[in-house]
């Protein structure tokens, strides 16, 4: 018995032995960050902008309350009974805001105009972006011009405050540097979206004018979603070289070699190669025309690089590809989203001139298109259903 227990000790302490032993060879294997590399020029942060004298400044400069319109939830062939159940509180908005309305409406009557979107010279994580608030009020208040025109119908008057709202999406597509920038850019268009499907279902004699506002060209959407990428890589580096600064010892964070022991393997240079590389996929993804191959290809780039026997654990920088394995597939929802507003504004401006569908869409017997979505989530956010109008039924 005795020496069966000796057998079983001994084979314990060398288990643990062992266990020690591999402990004490991953830490030598990530006591050392990766060494520096320079940042890829297609990754540079953005230039500095001050803002002055464009339309955010001059928005955020206006008179009165400047808070985002509460949008009726409706999915196209439902939003002319949305708006009309929502009518009186939204011209109670449209009242609140007119001192923003006017200062919006005359803003966009100057031939020149800029976005103005502020962005120190230096990024950080405690970096403050512009609001888009008072931007997305200007829009939400010009679409209800273009409903307001349309009862009785003005299309004059119409047609003029849904070419402003226009602007504005275009100022946003071509000048926003900011992923926020770009994706209330993408709310603004599909609620658009959403107003020309009331309208054309009121006056069915205005759909060739409605179709020709609502083109959305693939490589305007393409340029604006890499326009935001250099950005989000330069605030993920900032976010990689902060983290030496989070374990730092003060009073009340215990000792200050705990804080140098945890730094060591955290990484952050590597963190950063490894989302520089990331970003620059994602660049190649977008180097293209077709939006759906563009989102495909990009969701293959944020998958987990295989790590030991299949996993996602890496032996060398171990802290560093958890970091970004976990981090990566968060960003090509927001592609799924552009994709599915493209596909919105196609199957749209079909609909309008009673031209088959072009997009990925199920027709159901009674002739009703429905958009088959990438993200789930739009489904109250832009048009997915088209009923057919009284002249083509």
């Amino acid at each position: 018995m005795r020496k069966l227990l000796k057998w079983i000790g001994l084979g314990v302490l060398g288990l643990l032995a062992a266990t020690l032993l591999l402990v004490l060879a991953w830490v030598a294997s990530n006591w050392h960050d990766a060494e520096p590399q320079p940042i890829p020029a297609a990754l540079a942060a953005p230039p500095a902008q001050s803002g002055e004298g464009g339309l955010l400044a001059a928005l955020d400069a206006a008179p009165g309350p400047k808070e985002t319109l509460p949008w009726p939830n409706c999915s196209g062939s439902d939003c002319q009974a949305a708006f009309e159940a929502q009518s009186d509180a939204l011209l109670r908005w449209r009242e609140k805001h007119v001192g923003l309305g006017k200062v919006c409406d005359t803003a966009l009557e100057r031939t020149e105009l800029s976005l103005g979107e502020t962005i120190p010279a230096g990024l950080s994580v405690d970096t403050v972006f512009p609001s888009y608030q008072p931007l997305s009020a200007c829009h939400s208040w010009l679409l209800l011009a273009a409903l307001q025109a349309g009862q009785p119908l003005d299309a004059q008057s119409m047609h003029r405050a849904l070419d402003k709202a226009n602007r504005i999406e275009g100022l946003v597509r071509r000048e926003s540097r900011l992923l926020i920038g770009q994706m209330v850019g993408a709310s603004q268009t599909a609620r658009k979206l959403s107003v020309v499907v009331v309208l054309a279902t009121q006056h069915p004699e205005q759909r060739a004018a409605l179709a020709e506002r609502i083109d959305l060209p693939s490589a305007d959407l393409m340029l604006a979603m890499r326009q935001w990428v250099p950005t989000e890589a330069a605030l993920g580096r900032a976010a990689a070289v902060s983290m030496s600064d989070i374990t730092k010892a003060d009073e009340g964070n215990g000792p200050a070699w705990f804080g140098r022991w945890v730094t060591k393997f955290l990484h952050p240079e590597k963190t950063q190669q490894l989302f520089s590389a990331h970003w620059m996929r994602v660049l190649a993804c977008l180097d293209g025309q077709d939006l759906t191959a563009s989102a495909n290809c990009w969701r293959s780039a944020s998958e987990p690089e295989p790590g030991l026997f299949g996993s996602g654990i890496h032996w060398r920088h171990t802290t560093a590809h958890l970091l970004a394995d976990v981090a990566r597939p968060a960003w090509p929802s927001y592609m799924d989203r552009i994709v599915d507003l493209h596909h919105a504004s196609l199957a749209t401006q079909a609909w309008l001139r009673g031209q088959p569908p072009t997009a990925a869409i199920d027709t159901a017997a009674d002739g009703t298109w429905t958009l088959r979505l990438r993200a789930p989530g739009q489904a109250n956010r832009l048009p997915t259903q088209w009923a057919p109008l009284p002249q083509d039924r």
